[in-house]
């Protein structure tokens, strides 16, 4: 993810998303986001942190992921 605080493209940050999926049984899926070393964000990473854990942030992507796989 290199993804910077000002929501651009950034080249030399480097942070990691990892995306596991694991079958629960019949037709479900548990999928777990994991975002790590948000503390190459520097200053801004409790800021990040607090975004990416919001109701906005990547609950809410996850959830736009699944209405669109029960389409």
């Amino acid at each position: 993810w290199r993804i910077g605080a000002n929501w651009q493209f950034d080249p030399d940050l480097l942070t990691e998303v990892e995306v596991r999926f694991r079958a629960v049984g019949g037709a479900e899926t548990e999928v777990t986001l994991e975002h790590r070393k948000l503390e190459n964000y520097g200053d801004s990473a409790s800021e990040l942190l607090g975004i990416f854990t919001s109701p906005g942030g990547w609950s809410a992507a996850l959830a736009r992921f699944a209405e669109n796989i029960d389409a």
